[in-house]
């Protein structure tokens, strides 16, 4: 059951948001917050899939997800728009940043196929360490493995396009959260579109004149 669990979740990641998520904090934080972030996270992701999955759902719905995901990620796009200098990077180092990544990576992977295919295989079988080892180590390699792969390409990419980059991906994944959560008509949509962009042009703006 671990080469199982481990080839299933490794597969099932490809491509995932998270990856994305991921390749947009990299940007602003060390390889070693990310990793630890992440690897904290994916403990939890799947002790929860295993041994709580049915406590889980009985306090928090699809919808309570999808709700704390949108804004976190709304914020994070906003975030990812600050211009970093000197202090900052000295204030990141006082602070837990990997758990600011693990927040996000738990929240983005919650309720998400990989968590899904870890609770079938669980409840299909009584292998339950073999079935957690090999869900850990396929959601955290194949991570790994795309911000690998992401950092080389991104690494040609100039520091301001990265920032957008980096917001892009933030407010895309919480605006389709929201997008699920509360269906809205086009004009409805048009007109978000347009609030976010004005917020965070305005905001970027700010960020630019504080650094001058």
């Amino acid at each position: 059951m671990f080469f199982t669990s481990f080839l299933l979740v490794f597969l099932a990641e490809i491509a995932d948001k998270t990856q994305f998520l991921l390749l947009a904090f990299s940007q602003r934080y060390s390889l070693r917050s990310i990793l630890f972030g992440m690897g904290f996270a994916c403990v939890w992701l799947n002790f929860l899939s295993i041994f709580a999955a049915s406590w889980l759902h009985h306090y928090l719905s699809v919808q309570d997800i999808q709700w704390i995901a949108a804004v976190v990620f709304l914020i994070f796009g906003f975030h990812s728009l600050k211009i970093a200098n000197k202090e900052d990077k000295k204030e990141r180092k006082l602070r837990f940043i990997w758990l600011s990544v693990a927040i996000a990576f738990f929240i983005a992977e919650l309720g998400d196929k990989t968590q899904v295919s870890t609770i079938t295989l669980a409840a299909q079988s009584n292998e339950k360490a073999a079935i957690f080892c090999g869900s850990f180590l396929g959601l955290f390699l194949s991570n790994l493995f795309a911000l690998t792969i992401g950092k080389v390409l991104l690494s040609h990419i100039s520091a301001s396009s990265l920032r957008l980059l980096s917001a892009a991906v933030f407010f895309g994944y919480g605006s389709w959260s929201l997008f699920r959560l509360y269906p809205m008509s086009q004009l409805q949509i048009v007109c978000y579109c347009l609030f976010l962009f004005t917020a965070a042009f305005f905001y970027s703006l700010w960020q630019e004149r504080k650094s001058s």
